[in-house]
């Protein structure tokens, strides 16, 4: 499994925009999770590792969202799961691959509501409301 390496080879500026994008939270049995969402199309990134993001974001600071560069994206990775995150123009283009079941999931997203996203999440979670 090679996000990095599957991403490179594609034309990402042709991924679904994600016109709806919102980050949602529900309390789950390892604690907060969170997941990628739109509005009309649901759950598009889960993360299956990210546990207790309540703990995890709690004071987060705004340069501290998940971004990165083209040439140095933000990636994290699990033996079975892995995210590619990183800016261009003016998307956030988001990559996740899965081994168990193999799937591909890939989306866009305005960089200022991507951004306005994980603010509002920040905020929350530092006054722990629900988002």
């Amino acid at each position: 499994m090679d996000l990095v390496k599957r991403v490179e080879e594609l034309d990402y500026h042709q991924v679904e925009e994600k016109a709806d994008f919102y980050i949602k939270t529900w309390d789950g049995e390892e604690g907060l999770c969170m997941a990628f969402s739109d509005k009309k199309l649901g759950d598009f990134v889960t993360f299956p590792y990210w546990d207790d993001v309540n703990l995890m974001f709690a004071g987060m600071e705004e340069d501290e969202i998940p971004m990165g560069t083209k040439e140095k994206p933000f990636l994290d990775e699990a033996e079975d799961w892995q995210l590619l995150i990183f800016a261009d123009g003016a998307y956030v283009y988001i990559f996740t691959e899965t081994k168990n079941p193999d799937c591909f999931f890939s989306g866009k997203v305005e960089k200022k509501q991507y951004r306005n996203a994980w603010k509002k999440l920040i905020r929350c979670l530092s006054f722990d409301f629900d988002i």
